[in-house]
This record gives C-alpha cells, sequence and structure tokens, in this order.
C-alpha cells in the first residue's frame, strides 16, 4: 500500500502548485490527504496518506514526502509556474560597429577577436591585459588544520 501511494504521490507532485491540487490529484487515485496540525498555533506541521484503510506518515512513506519538503516542493513549483507565465525580456548584445580612422596609428585588432579582455581594454583607453601576469594570485589557498578535540571527564 506504502508503494501505491508512493506513486500517486510521485507522479503527482511535480504537477501540482498547491496543496489543494496535489489533493485533488490523490483523490482521483482514491487517496486521502489529511493534515497533522500543531497544538497551540493551529499550524499544519505534518501530512497522512491514507488509501484503502492504511494511513501513514508523509515521512514513513519517503523521505521526501515530508511535510515541509512537499511543501517546499509545491512552492518551488508554484514559483517555477509564476516565471513561466511572467513574462521575460532578455537584452540582447549587439556589437556596435567600429568607426574608421584613417589617420589612426594603432594596428586592427581583428585578428584578436576571441580574447575580450583585450578588446574591451583597447575600447576603454589602454588596458592591457596580459594572461602571463598575476598567475600567483590563482595559488591553491591553504587548508587550515582543525584542532584535535580533546577527551575531558566528567566527574
Amino acid at each position: 500500500m506504502k508503494y501505491t501511494i508512493y506513486d500517486a504521490v510521485k507522479a503527482a507532485l511535480p504537477h501540482c502548485k498547491s496543496w489543494d491540487d496535489l489533493e485533488k490529484r490523490l483523490a482521483r487515485e482514491d487517496i486521502t490527504a489529511t493534515f497533522k496540525y500543531k497544538g497551540g498555533t493551529g499550524q499544519r506541521e505534518g501530512i497522512i496518506f491514507g488509501k484503502d484503510g492504511f494511513s501513514f506518515n508523509g515521512s514513513k512513506i519517503d523521505r521526501a514526502f515530508s511535510f515541509s519538503k512537499l511543501d517546499a516542493a509545491l512552492n518551488a513549483n508554484a514559483q517555477r509556474q509564476e516565471t513561466r507565465t511572467t513574462p521575460t525580456i532578455t537584452p540582447t548584445f549587439a556589437p556596435s560597429p567600429q568607426p574608421e580612422h584613417p589617420h589612426h596609428s594603432e594596428p586592427s585588432h581583428s585578428h584578436n577577436s576571441g580574447n575580450i579582455l583585450s578588446t574591451a581594454g583597447n575600447i576603454f583607453g589602454g588596458f592591457n591585459f596580459d594572461p602571463g601576469h598575476g598567475e600567483e594570485d590563482n595559488a591553491p589557498i591553504p587548508k587550515k588544520k582543525k584542532k584535535k578535540q580533546q577527551f575531558k571527564p566528567s566527574f
């Protein structure tokens, strides 16, 4: 019975963005979802799935089906759904054409178009990027040693 509930929840979850959606999809499979509430606050804290007289806590079916993890998954699905429906404007970059300067004595950098930093440096005035310098900055940082934990007897 656990596996039937597991399969149904796993199949339904990606298509649901709220608890109501999940409950409706599971009801099609004759599976009930009952919430556990905190005593003092009345806040939801757990979920119990049931089918054919058997009931299981969500986390007993699978760790991924605990209330908090299912809630996080449903919120992520709802967020993903919002981002799909919201139109997104993505800027496109088109390099502006280089003006020709017939009296300019700098060499052309068209053969070096793959080096973005050199090109950017030339555009913004004399910044020269030399990949051979500054490699000492990329040296690995030594890890700190952990202190050994000392045993302290309690009397």
